[in-house]
């Protein structure tokens, strides 16, 4: 799926226009049981839900018409942009698609019901496998202002980037009005931790 844009009106908060993502998100994932032009649609019900940076995860419940459910994880990837008309933009994706995502937080995980995609499995797996790795001193969360690591690169990036191609990242930080931010970077781009595997070595 590629990215919805549309215009989202905002919240008055502190008198500032907030548009509140987390709400939008879970209204899209919601949805009544009804037949339209002989199609049947399921129900659909957020269980919880919760923003993890731009990130939306969240655990919604799906019920067939004899009552059978299964409870399976959304994600998408938001951004706002104020400067635009259509100033709220989504990219809608599921566990099955294997985001690279995996900051899903425990509340959610320990909601969902068994699954066979392989998919699903392996991106369960691998947001345990995050939350296992944050209470080590040298995961990518932990790790202190200017450390630096490497590590192969294993995607095609918009940037020219090639699999294959050593990258060599430092962690800095910029200061915002609430809390201070945290980011890894080559120098010229913003690196996501999805991008970096799992592997990489801590060089300074």
């Amino acid at each position: 799926m590629g990215w919805t844009s549309y215009h989202l009106n905002g919240e008055l908060k502190d008198g500032k226009y907030i548009i509140n993502i987390k709400s939008e998100c879970d209204r899209l994932l919601t949805q009544k049981a009804h037949e339209s032009h002989g199609v049947w649609y399921k129900e659909m019900t957020v269980l919880k839900s919760s923003m993890v940076g731009r990130t939306y995860y969240a655990a919604v419940k799906t019920t067939d018409r004899d009552g059978n459910y299964h409870i399976w994880a959304a994600v998408f990837l938001t951004s706002t942009d104020q400067r635009n008309y259509n100033n709220f933009a989504y990219k809608d994706m599921d566990e099955t698609c294997g985001p690279m995502q995996c900051k899903c937080p425990k509340g959610i995980l320990n909601l969902l019901t068994d699954t066979d995609s392989e998919y699903a499995k392996k991106w369960r797996e691998q947001c345990w496998a995050y939350h296992e790795s944050k209470k080590s001193p040298n995961s990518l969360e932990n790790l202190p202002i200017g450390s630096k690591i490497t590590f192969i690169n294993q995607y095609t990036l918009s940037n020219g980037t090639k699999p294959g191609d050593t990258i060599v990242l430092t962690k800095v930080k910029k200061p915002g009005k609430k809390r201070e931010r945290k980011y890894w970077t080559d120098g010229i781009y913003r690196w996501g931790s999805g991008l970096i595997p799992k592997d990489f070595k801590v060089i300074a």
